[in-house]
């Protein structure tokens, strides 16, 4: 579908762009462009995963290993607040 557009006598440049930029809003090319910016393979499409490019989730064993570091984080916390684990005094 040829997209047309008429640009009228004396009218400013930044005008015309202005509306050349909502008349590709409208016809949905810009949406279409940035869907089709990385290749996404049809075993993909149809499980519904996001095309692989440069901003990936972090994997499974990277959130692991995160929550490991939290909860000994916590529960170092814990361990030295809490006064029954303080460590004596030596007499």
């Amino acid at each position: 579908m040829p997209l047309r557009m008429r640009i009228h006598d004396r009218e400013p440049i930044g005008a015309a762009l202005r509306r050349f930029k909502k008349l590709l809003e409208r016809s949905g090319l810009t949406k279409e462009f940035r869907k089709r910016k990385y290749y996404e393979k049809p075993s993909e499409a149809r499980r519904g995963v996001a095309p692989r490019c440069g901003s990936r989730a972090p994997s499974a064993r990277a959130n692991s290993k995160r929550r490991r570091e939290r909860i000994a984080e916590a529960a170092d916390a814990i361990v030295a607040s809490s006064s029954c684990f303080a460590p004596t005094p030596p007499f």
